[in-house]
C-alpha cells in the first residue's frame, strides 16, 4: 500500500503477487494444531487475513493486472476475490463486494463477451443496491456498468481494526474507524465535474458483515477451561484445609495462568476505509484532476494529480487524498 501511494505500482504488484501466492500455497500444519489445543495460542498460527482482507488483496492485484492489460489474470483475481468474500458463517451474506463484480464485468467487456459482461454488471448493481440504502438509484452506479477507458480508485479513510473483549480476551471484535471524509468530487482539466461512486468497496461494511470463524469456538472452550481450572485452584487454596490441598490449588492456579485464550487481533492496518471509483472516458494525453474531499457538504481538502492517459484501455489511477 505504501508503494501504491508513491506511484510505484510495478513494485507493489510484485509484493502483492507474492502475498497472494503465500495465501494459496503456504500452510503450517504444526502451528494450526497448536493453536486449537488447550495450551495453544491463536497468535502463533499463520495469519492469512479475514475474508474482506483476502477479497481486497485479490481486488488490488486484479486492478494491477488490468493496468498491465493482462485481462485473463485480472479476471481470475476478481473471481478469487468473490470466493473469499462469500466465506461466511451459514452463508448469511453472499458475495456482495460490488467493485469486484463490476470489474469482472469490465473484464468480460474487454474480452468482448457481452452476455457475461451484462450478467456480472447486473450482479454488481444488485450487490450495490442491497447495501447502499435509500437515495442511491441505478443511475448512480451505472457509469461502472458502461464502457470506460480510465478508472480512478480513491483510497479513503482508515480500515477497521481488531480489539479483544471478554474476561480473557477471547472475543475478537471489529472496531470501525471514523471516516473524516465521506465523498469526493473530481474536477477534470478545470472544466468538468464528476462524483466518486461510494459504497462499491466499503471495508467497514465488508468487515462488519463477515465473521463466524471456526477459531472463535476454540477460543471459547479455551477460556472456559482456563476459568474452570482457576476456580478449582481457588477452592482448593481457600476452602479446603491442609498443606497438600493448598499446594494442589496453587498448581491449578499456575496451570490456569499458563493457558492462553486470547484472540488474534492481527489485521491489514494499511487498508483504506473505502475504495471509491470514478470511471471516465478520456482522450489520450495529459489530464489534470483536482480531487475535492467533503465531510457531508463541508469542504475538507483538495488533492491535485496529473496523468498521461494512454490510448490503450484501461488506464488505472490510484489516488491517496491528503489534507496538506
Amino acid at each position: 500500500m505504501c508503494l501504491l501511494s508513491q506511484g510505484k505500482n510495478d513494485e507493489a504488484h510484485v509484493l502483492l503477487l507474492e502475498s497472494y501466492g503465500d495465501l494459496l500455497e503456504f500452510f503450517d500444519p504444526e502451528s494450526e494444531k497448536k493453536a486449537v489445543r488447550i495450551w495453544g495460542e491463536e497468535g502463533k498460527k499463520v495469519y492469512k487475513g479475514d475474508p474482506y482482507e483476502q477479497a481486497t488483496l485479490c481486488l488490488l492485484l486484479g486492478v494491477l493486472f488490468l493496468q498491465q492489460r493482462d485481462v485473463d489474470n485480472a479476471l481470475a483475481c476478481f473471481k478469487s476475490g468473490q470466493l473469499a468474500d462469500s466465506d461466511v458463517q451459514n452463508e448469511e451474506y453472499k458475495a456482495d463486494y460490488a467493485l469486484l463484480q463490476l470489474l469482472e464485468s469490465y473484464c468480460y467487456y474487454l474480452r468482448e463477451q457481452a452476455d457475461m459482461c451484462n450478467q456480472l454488471a447486473q450482479t454488481g448493481m444488485d450487490s450495490f443496491m442491497s447495501i447502499a440504502g435509500e437515495g442511491q438509484g441505478d443511475a448512480y452506479i451505472a457509469p461502472l456498468t458502461q464502457p470506460f477507458n480510465t478508472l480512478l480508485l480513491i483510497m479513503s479513510g482508515a480500515a477497521p481494526h481488531m480489539i479483544r473483549q471478554g474476561e480473557y480476551g477471547e472475543q475478537r471484535v471489529i472496531a470501525l474507524q471514523d471516516q473524516p471524509t465521506n465523498r469526493y468530487e473530481i474536477l477534470l482539466d478545470g472544466e468538468q465535474w464528476f462524483d466518486a461512486i461510494q459504497g462499491v468497496g466499503d471495508m467497514n461494511f465488508q468487515a462488519a458483515t463477515r465473521g463466524g470463524r471456526e477459531m472463535d469456538n476454540v477460543l471459547k472452550k479455551q477460556a472456559k477451561t482456563k476459568k474452570t481450572t482457576y476456580e478449582i485452584g481457588d477452592v482448593l487454596t481457600d476452602d479446603v484445609g491442609g498443606l497438600i490441598p493448598m499446594s494442589i490449588g496453587l498448581i491449578f492456579k499456575g496451570v490456569s495462568a499458563a493457558m492462553t485464550a486470547e484472540a488474534d487481533i492481527r489485521c491489514w492496518q494499511t487498508l483504506p476505509g473505502s475504495i471509491q471509483a470514478v470511471p471516465l472516458n478520456l482522450s489520450p494525453g495529459v489530464h489534470e484532476f483536482d480531487i475535492y474531499a467533503f465531510d457531508g457538504y463541508a469542504y475538507a481538502h483538495c488533492t491535485p494529480i496529473e496523468a498521461d492517459i494512454q490510448p490503450e484501455e484501461p488506464n488505472i489511477l490510484f489516488v491517496f487524498p491528503h489534507s496538506s
